[in-house]
């Protein structure tokens, strides 16, 4: 699946977010999970996901918290239009400009979260 750029598993009650480090070979730009069982964790696994730019998480259990945690990866970009608030979605852009630099830091900082709380998140 290395070419695989755009998924969309719209509506897919049997997605949770537990499979989404299987994705990490993939150059994905697009991942629609709107409609789904993702929690929290399965978005920090998403947000792990190389080359991917935007996800949809409206009408997930995606938690206003969750939504911050990724906030440090440079290059996602959440669609949640119904999901959140115009002001939290406005702080989680404001909390974007305060992002780091490097990729890679970004990458150790969620390892050690994802390891705290979802031990099979990210790979090393």
């Amino acid at each position: 699946m290395p070419k695989l750029r755009y998924l969309l598993l719209t509506g897919n009650a049997g997605i949770d977010g537990s499979g989404l480090s299987a994705l990490q070979s993939c150059k994905l730009d697009l991942l629609a999970l709107d409609h789904t069982r993702l929690e929290d964790a399965g978005l920090l696994r998403a947000a792990s996901i190389p080359k991917l730019s935007h996800i949809w998480i409206d009408h997930t259990a995606v938690t206003y918290d969750g939504l911050l945690a990724v906030a440090g990866n440079n290059y996602i970009h959440p669609v949640a239009h119904v999901q959140f608030t115009k002001e939290q979605m406005e702080h989680f852009s404001c909390s974007a400009g305060k992002r780091p630099k490097s990729p890679s830091s970004w990458m150790s900082r969620q390892r050690r979260n994802a390891a705290m709380c979802c031990p099979l998140s990210l790979p090393k």
